[in-house]
């Protein structure tokens, strides 16, 4: 591998570094052998082989003139050896599927590395795309709870979310569980 990824942060770099040069062997080796990718449209790959295939099979059509740019975000420990990194970013140059320019996206990458004998390794990646360059507010908790109440009326209970008062209501219906009507 070309890309040596020394610190946390450096796997974000490197991860931009390999997709702008579209070197998907590059970009492969950054993850561990049973990493798992979540992308933009939440396609889940969990392994590198499969990582892999997906990114070549994009860069050789919808991302071959694409250019990924960012900004790391201050990395957070997790545990020694383990760590997530966000990395901030802004894709120019996609295609479309019939080919035409797709704009310009914007996300956050959220990496969770583990350093390994060869280094930084991406363990998981997830990367939402935000909407109109910002993330989407969060809505007020009662209208968390009218909705939850109009669409799956019933029995529900109160559960509590660590922080400063909030809370929810989550409706219990077992054919929800069973793939009935949601």
């Amino acid at each position: 591998m070309a890309l040596e990824v020394n610190r946390p942060e450096d796997a974000a770099t490197a991860f931009a570094d390999a997709w702008n040069r579209h070197d998907i062997d590059d970009f492969a080796a950054l993850f561990s052998e049973d990493a798992n990718f979540v992308n933009v449209v939440g396609m889940w790959w969990k392994n590198r082989a499969e990582i892999e295939a997906a990114h070549r099979a994009t860069h050789e059509t919808m991302f071959r003139d694409s250019r990924l740019q960012g900004v790391v975000s201050p990395v957070v420990e997790l545990s020694p050896g383990v760590a997530s990194v966000h990395y901030r970013w802004t894709l120019t140059g996609a295609s479309a599927p019939d080919g035409s320019p797709a704009g310009t996206r914007e996300g956050i990458l959220l990496l969770v590395v583990k350093k390994e004998q060869s280094g930084w390794r991406i363990k998981v990646a997830k990367t939402p795309t935000l909407f109109q360059g910002r993330s989407l507010p969060l809505p007020r908790p009662d209208s968390c709870i009218a909705a939850v109440r109009s669409r799956w009326p019933g029995e529900a209970r109160r559960t509590s979310i660590p922080g400063p008062g909030l809370s929810f209501e989550r409706a219990r219906q077992p054919h929800a569980l069973r793939g009935g009507h949601n």
